[in-house]
C-alpha cells in the first residue's frame, strides 16, 4: 500500500530508493559508539552535535542532500534536497527519530525541510510520535510551508 508519505510493508516503512541508508556507514551502531554512551543531555551538547554530523555524513558520502540539527530538547529538523522524493524524505526522518529515541532515550519531534542552493528552506512535513506504542505519523501539508515564510 502505498501512502503520500512512505511505502509500507510488514507495517515499517520502506524508502521509494532501494537501500536508502540501509546499510550505509557510518550505520546505526558505528554512530552509537562514537557518540558513546551518557546522559540525555542538552541538544546543544557535543553529543548531539557529533550525531547530526554522522548521521549527515552517512547520505552525504552517497551524494544526497541531507542535514540534520537538534532545535531544542525535543525537536529535530531534517534538511532534504528539493528534488528528493517526499517518501524518501518521510524515511530519512523516520531513521533520525528512531536513532535518536534510541541513543538519547527519548522521543523527538521532526520537522521536515526543504532545501535549496538559492532560497530559503521551507518546512513540508512533520514527524510525530501517537500514544505510548511509538507509532509515528509523516504529514506533509503546503501550509506548513506557508507559516515558514
Amino acid at each position: 500500500v502505498a501512502t503520500g508519505a512512505a511505502l509500507w510493508a510488514n507495517g515499517r516503512a520502506r524508502p521509494a530508493t532501494p537501500g536508502l541508508g540501509a546499510e550505509w556507514r557510518p550505520t546505526a551502531a558505528d554512530i552509537a559508539a562514537a557518540v558513546g554512551s551518557g546522559a540525555t543531555g542538552r541538544f546543544s551538547d557535543t553529543r548531539h552535535d557529533r550525531f547530526a554530523s554522522l548521521f549527515k555524513q552517512r547520505y552525504r558520502d552517497r551524494g544526497l542532500a541531507v542535514g540534520l540539527r537538534f532545535l531544542s530538547d525535543r525537536r529535530l529538523k531534517v534538511m532534504c534536497a528539493a528534488m528528493m522524493p517526499r517518501w524518501d524524505m518521510a524515511h530519512v526522518a523516520l531513521k533520525a527519530h528512531e536513532e535518536t529515541r534510541a541513543l538519547f532515550g527519548r522521543p523527538y519531534d521532526v520537522d521536515i525541510y526543504e532545501t535549496y542552493i538559492s532560497a530559503m528552506q521551507r518546512k513540508v512535513a512533520e514527524l510525530r510520535a501517537d500514544g505510548a506504542d511509538g507509532a509515528v505519523t509523516v504529514r506533509f501539508d503546503d501550509r506548513f510551508a506557508a507559516a515558514t515564510r
